[in-house]
């Protein structure tokens, strides 16, 4: 992996543990992370003080050879950096007011511009709950379904496992650097995962062990990466039921297994359940309430044969095959904003890939 100056500046600069808001706004009036380290080892006042505390410890990694240290542990890891301008980024994560600036990867981004589903649940999972979520994933993953969850015991650990041995690509959202051993149990599945083709993601560098904070932001982009999320067993005072609260407001789909009756596991389920959560027993009814069994999904062997495209042109392009769509359509299922999907459509148009239809339609040539 060949890492470039502004590569180091950002990762430097995601050592100091700076909040997103203040992160994305130093971003905006610098321009980029090696202005930013430029300022910084220049000693502006300004910055400085937006700094505050926090330039203490990236005064310590702002060093040469805690630079070279950093970017040598990337290195052994083989872990990339994702940018929130960068073309592979997510479309659906990208929309969120709150998206990741930086986001670290090890594996394949491809998996993330297809179908997208997170499952979530409790750790100290029953038998059964753990069967329910290895099932679904396993069903998902036979439909071409990226399965996305945290890698943690329990429930998460399930659907990992149910994708990866279907064969499928799953994503995990790690609250910890992608070089931690953590959890340790999960070492052989994390390889599992990744020779199949997944990718594991994480906002924090290298090192960064797992802390209760961490899990609250990593819940946001464990929804905001798919167009639904189906929770699994949990309490009703639960890390799942905030990632629930997250896919509510970023107006994703949520779905429900409604639990063992009587059981604590299923109190966080009959909540959801009260308040209009979608109950789920199989995949078929995720499959079907996403109109993914009626279009099914590219096989890897199609997505490989596609012309050079951005993924933008990518991701319409493999809708488009299974039907005309609308833009409206198109920027539902999408998530792009008009000016994005516009641009991403007249560029296929241009190439002879898409024609427009009457009635503002589209469809593959």
């Amino acid at each position: 992996m060949r890492y470039t100056r502004e590569d180091g500046c950002r990762a430097w600069l995601t050592t100091g543990h700076l909040p997103l808001k203040l992160l994305r706004a130093l971003m905006k009036e610098w321009g980029t992370a090696e202005h930013i380290y430029d300022s910084f080892c220049a000693g502006d006042e300004a910055l400085m003080e937006r700094l505050k505390e926090r330039r203490v410890i990236l005064k310590e990694r702002a060093e040469r050879s805690a630079m070279h240290s950093l970017l040598r542990a990337m290195q052994d890891a083989d872990m990339g950096i994702l940018y929130l301008e960068d073309y592979a980024y997510p479309e659906l994560l990208r929309t969120l007011d709150d998206a990741p600036v930086l986001l670290y990867y090890r594996g394949s981004l491809e998996c993330l511009q297809g179908r997208c589903l997170t499952i979530i649940g409790t750790r100290k999972a029953s038998l059964l709950g753990r069967e329910t979520a290895q099932e679904i994933a396993a069903e998902l993953a036979r439909n071409g379904v990226c399965v996305v969850s945290g890698m943690a015991y329990g429930i998460d650990t399930a659907a990992h496992r149910g994708c990866v041995e279907a064969g499928g690509c799953s994503c995990a959202v790690l609250a910890c650097g992608l070089d931690v051993d953590y959890p340790r149990e999960n070492a052989e599945l994390k390889r599992q995962l990744l020779r199949g083709g997944g990718v594991m993601l994480s906002e924090y560098p290298p090192g960064v062990r797992a802390d209760a904070s961490h899990f609250e932001m990593r819940n946001r982009i464990l929804s905001g990466l798919s167009r639904g999320t189906l929770m699994v067993e949990c309490r009703e005072r639960s890390g799942s039921m905030i990632t629930v609260r997250h896919a509510l407001e970023q107006g994703r789909d949520v779905f429900v297994w409604p639990g063992i009756p009587g059981s604590v596991n299923a109190e966080g389920a009959h909540i959801l359940l009260r308040d209009g959560g979608r109950i789920v027993n199989c995949a078929r009814d995720i499959l079907e309430d996403l109109s993914w069994l009626s279009n099914p999904a590219p096989t890897r062997e199609q997505l490989a044969s596609l012309p050079a495209m951005t993924p933008e042109q990518k991701q319409l392009y493999l809708i488009l095959q299974r039907g005309s769509c609308s833009m409206d359509e198109l920027a539902m299922e999408t998530g792009m904003e008009t000016p994005k999907l516009v641009t991403a459509l007249s560029m296929l148009q241009l190439a002879g890939l898409v024609r427009a239809e009457p009635g503002k339609r589209y469809s593959v040539i």
